[in-house]
């Protein structure tokens, strides 16, 4: 079942896809809530890298990963995992 989220991202990227050759999208990994750092909170609003690769429909996938990103925190650093995915139409 898909999450009410990520039929409304599916939406959004059909859309952004239809101009450009090439598209990424990027949002937190459903791993940054007990791994990560900041961001939402919800796991509905949290992805996989196969999770938004399934939802691109006739796509190629070029990338699909879980990538780590330096967050600033009042002078630490921290780690936020993020969902990489990169797609170009055929």
């Amino acid at each position: 079942m898909i999450r009410k989220a990520m039929a409304s991202f599916a939406a959004m990227a059909a859309l952004a896809f239809t101009a450009p050759a090439v598209h990424a999208e990027s949002g937190w990994h459903l791993l940054n809530m007990t791994e990560g750092w900041g961001g939402p909170t919800s796991p509905d609003v949290l992805f996989t890298p196969d999770d938004i690769a399934a939802e691109v429909g006739d796509l190629q996938v070029e990338k699909a990963e879980r990538v780590r990103r330096p967050v600033e925190d009042g002078g630490a650093l921290r780690e936020a995992i993020d969902t990489l995915v990169r797609a170009r139409r055929p």
